[in-house]
C-alpha cells in the first residue's frame, strides 16, 4: 500500500498590508504632532513666566558727616502685581544706624538695616523710593551702597535684585 500524502493546510496569514501600515504611522505621528504643537507651547510659556523686578536707578547723595539720601527706582518686570517690598541696605559692607522714610513716607516697618513697604506696582510700572540713611560711620565720597530689594508678587512668589552705587 501507498502512503498517501495528506494536503497541507495552507496557512492564512491575516493582517494589515505594508502599504496601510505605513499611512497609518504616518497618521499616528502627525496627530502627535499637532498635540504636542497646540499643548507644549502654553506649557513652556508659563514654566518660564518668572516674576521679575530691576532696579530703575539708583543714586546715594552725602548730606551730612553720617547721613546720605538714597534714592532707587524699582520696576516690576513680572506678569503679576507687587504687593509690598523689602529693601536690606549696607554701607560699606556695615548695616547703617537708622532708615528713614521721605517718599514714600509711611513704611510699614524698618530696622536699623532693613525697611519694608506696602506698595502696589502692576507689572511694566516703576516705583521711586527716597530713603535718609545714617551710617553708624562717617560717610565718604565714594564709599559703597549695596541695596538688596525684595518684592513679593500677589501670588506668594518673591524676586530679588542687588545693585550697588557708590556716595556722591
Amino acid at each position: 500500500m501507498i502512503a498517501r500524502k495528506t494536503p497541507l493546510k495552507k496557512i492564512v496569514r491575516k493582517g494589515v498590508s505594508e502599504m496601510l501600515a505605513l499611512v497609518l504611522g504616518v497618521v499616528i505621528a502627525i496627530g502627535i504632532g499637532v498635540v504636542l504643537f497646540t499643548i507644549l507651547p502654553n506649557y513652556v510659556t508659563s514654566m518660564t513666566q518668572q516674576q521679575r523686578i530691576a532696579v530703575a536707578y539708583l543714586s546715594a547723595n552725602k548730606v551730612s558727616a553720617t547721613d546720605f539720601v538714597l534714592t532707587l527706582g524699582i520696576k516690576n518686570l513680572g506678569s503679576k502685581d507687587i504687593n509690598s517690598l523689602t529693601i536690606n541696605i549696607l554701607v560699606n559692607g556695615t548695616n547703617p544706624s537708622n532708615i528713614t522714610p521721605i517718599s514714600p513716607s509711611t513704611a510699614q516697618s524698618s530696622t536699623p538695616n532693613v525697611i519694608t513697604y506696602n506698595l502696589a506696582i502692576t507689572p511694566g510700572q516703576e516705583a521711586s523710593i527716597v530713603l535718609r540713611i545714617t551710617a553708624g560711620q562717617p560717610i565718604k565720597v565714594g564709599m559703597p551702597v549695596t541695596v538688596i530689594i525684595t518684592a513679593r508678587y500677589v501670588d506668594g512668589t518673591n524676586a530679588s535684585v542687588t545693585a550697588s552705587t557708590n556716595i556722591m
